[in-house]
């Protein structure tokens, strides 16, 4: 490992320790009180484990940076509010079984992300699956096929899903042309995602209904426009991945004949930008959605400078001490 990979893993590791998320009640939404953010910072600030400092001076009426105030508008940002309104409606109509409640269900996650309901979206469900002559032939029935985003099979409430892996993955074999490149088992309770263009046997993540309002990123191909999903099954792995990319990004930047303060000063904003999306400072995946959407040269160079434009408007500085 270089010096610049150790130096950027050595802060990453500092702003973002094992048990950060634990010791800081982060969880507020952004609308409950003006001075939510503020409350943030302090407790950041005053937190032992690291040396960051946080420094805002909010507007009255202009207090943070929100998907409202934020000068381009993203792919999709699916809303927190309607996904726990979502959860919160299959706690009182869901019982969990899987003939009578399955087509309701998912008619109203696809209304959660964003839809006006999965048949508007082109979704497809009791999907026929022709079964191969091996088996005996035949057809089968997938619970929702939405081509060639997603095949979602459902399970009545308390079902190991691991045991019906293979039954979504005999389905999902057949699904061609367009063959949907996100697998999802469901039962009630929990979503459980497959990547098969990735891994054909491990799934990318695991999403509780009850979290779903906080951790929809890897369910986001829902979401209209289907953005790519974001995955947190393996934090050491992923943070090891990021601090790669932005010392590999730093030692380009210098490369081009960026001077060297100024490729620091930017990487070091990229990665509090990263963190204080990490413990809601900013809305979940604001800044991954950004860097997602930086298709193009000229998309790269409009999205990050309007955040950095913005983020200065309304009087955010980031500084970092190491």
């Amino acid at each position: 490992m270089s010096d610049v990979d150790a130096q950027v893993l050595r802060l990453f590791h500092r702003v973002r320790p094992p048990d950060f998320r634990e010791q800081l009640p982060v969880r507020e939404s952004f609308s409950r009180a003006d001075n939510v953010a503020e409350q943030r910072v302090r407790r950041l600030q005053d937190a032992p484990h690291t040396r960051l400092l946080v420094k805002v001076k909010l507007n009255a009426d202009e207090h943070r940076l929100t998907l409202i105030n934020f000068p381009r508008k993203l792919t999709a940002m699916p809303d927190g509010t309607k996904l726990s309104e979502f959860v919160a409606w299959c706690a009182k109509h869901i019982t969990g079984d899987e003939k009578g409640d399955a087509q309701l269900f998912l008619d109203r996650l696809f209304q959660a992300f964003g839809h006006a309901g999965l048949k508007e979206a082109g979704a497809t469900l009791e999907f026929r699956v022709r079964k191969s002559d091996e088996v005996g032939g035949g057809t089968s029935f997938a619970d929702l096929v939405w081509k060639p985003v997603v095949l979602i099979e459902m399970k009545k409430r308390g079902t190991d899903l691991q045991k019906h892996y293979r039954q979504a993955f005999d389905y999902w074999t057949r699904l061609v042309p367009n063959r949907p490149r996100y697998v999802v088992l469901c039962n009630f309770d929990e979503f459980r995602v497959y990547d098969f263009d990735t891994d054909l046997d491990t799934p990318k993540d695991t999403v509780a209904l009850k979290d779903l309002p906080e951790r929809w990123g890897p369910l986001a191909f829902l979401a209209p426009g289907s953005p790519k999903p974001t995955f947190d099954n393996d934090r050491e792995v992923v943070t090891r991945q990021a601090a790669d990319c932005l010392a590999d990004c730093f030692r380009k930047l210098v490369k081009r004949g960026v001077p060297q303060p100024m490729a620091q000063r930017f990487i070091l904003q990229m990665l509090v930008a990263l963190f204080a999306e990490d413990i809601d400072l900013l809305p979940k995946y604001f800044v991954t959605q950004i860097l997602e959407d930086c298709s193009t040269p000229a998309s790269t160079y409009d999205l990050i400078g309007d955040f950095h434009e913005k983020a200065v408007k309304v009087k955010v500085w980031f500084t970092c001490d190491y």
